[in-house]
């Protein structure tokens, strides 16, 4: 998860420039798409725009098993702006 945070920053702070873009969306659909595919039996399940404003949740993780129970954790992205103080 490390990696993906560090490979996110750089790929927030490569949209701060002019004419690029990598938005929550993009943010989003990277982070899951790397984490599925380097944590076995990780599963996400990504909410669409209105399940998104029903619930405020961008995606899901829900942590357990079946034996010890479940968690679910909502989870909402929002937009980093640069700093131009």
């Amino acid at each position: 998860m490390d990696t993906a945070a560090i490979d996110t920053w750089g790929r927030i702070e490569f949209g701060w420039l002019p004419g690029r873009r990598f938005d929550e969306t993009s943010v989003t659909d990277n982070l899951l798409f790397t984490l599925q595919n380097q944590v076995p039996g990780l599963l996400t399940y990504q909410s669409n725009q209105v399940q998104e404003r029903d619930s405020g949740a961008d995606w899901e993780w829900w942590i357990g098993d079946d034996q010890a129970g479940w968690i679910c954790l909502r989870i909402q992205a929002k937009r980093v702006y640069e700093d131009n103080t």
